[in-house]
């Protein structure tokens, strides 16, 4: 994922994280059946009815988000409605990311007056409620976080991306291979990953990245399931403070000081979760 400078760091849903989910957040699930367009009344443009259900969902969206990382998930956001594929990132203020993948949903961006969400109206009309809602929470989450302010730059892709999908996810219920078709499908293919997920795993054009963007959100649950919601939030508050990237001897520390836990025993519980999936 490409880093940019504190203040001008979009964080978003990639379209190939979110491939996977399509399946089972739009109409694929008989629960979730049909297109589900926000629909516009008469005299009311496509693109403010989008708007209008953002805003409708931002609320709660941002309560959740709110219960775990605090006061900052709930401060006013612009939202900013944009016509297609590809074009998330027309959002983002002059000087940001200059491309975004075809799919992407939303971005979310600072460097203005107020953070700025931009939504991809044409990949928001194919999500279900409950994929709207993730898709918000998600990008709530990084605002909330070090996204913010560009603290998070520093901190290991896999945790902030993972943080933020654990975040998103928390409150549906759904079981591991329901969150996690494409990792699912690897792993029954018998190419699970075998690291934490890096950079590049997590990257536009990886070919995984949607079961990286899972396998991420598994290593944070068990992060949470060991050390508590709390637990995660004091690491990646600690973690923000650090001078430098983030080693794996100082995240090491920091989850012995902020959870008790330790680097190799989290991994050691993924792997044991990532098999789990076969």
């Amino acid at each position: 994922m490409r880093r940019l400078p504190a203040g001008r760091r979009p964080r978003l849903l990639l379209r190939a994280a979110l491939a996977g989910l399509l399946l089972l957040l739009t109409g694929g699930l008989a629960a979730c059946a049909g297109t589900h367009a926000a629909a516009a009344r008469p005299g009311v443009s496509p693109a403010d009815a989008i708007r209008n259900d953002v805003l409708r969902r931002l609320p709660a969206a941002a309560a959740s988000v709110a219960a775990v990382w605090g006061a900052a998930a709930q401060r006013p956001v612009e939202v900013v409605v944009t016509p297609g594929p590809g074009s998330a990132g027309a959002g983002e203020p002059p000087g940001g990311s200059p491309g975004r993948p075809a799919g992407d949903v939303a971005a979310a961006f600072t460097g203005g007056p107020r953070p700025r969400l931009a939504i991809n109206s044409a990949a928001w009309s194919t999500l279900s409620p409950i994929g709207r809602d993730v898709v918000l929470r998600h990008e709530l989450t990084h605002l909330a976080t070090g996204g913010a302010s560009g603290a998070d730059r520093n901190l290991p892709d896999w945790l902030v991306e993972g943080a933020a999908e654990w975040t998103a996810w928390r409150s549906e219920g759904w079981a591991d291979a329901r969150v996690a078709p494409e990792l699912t499908r690897l792993v029954r293919a018998h190419r699970q990953p075998l690291s934490l997920a890096s950079s590049g795993d997590l990257s536009p054009g990886a070919s995984d990245a949607a079961a990286a963007y899972s396998s991420a959100w598994l290593a944070v649950r068990e992060i949470v399931r060991r050390g508590s919601a709390s637990g995660l939030v004091r690491l990646v508050r600690a973690l923000e403070q650090h001078p430098g990237p983030v080693t794996g001897a100082a995240l090491d520390s920091s989850l012995r000081a902020a959870t008790g836990d330790t680097l190799a025993e989290v991994v050691r519980r993924w792997q044991l979760a990532v098999r789990r999936l076969a």
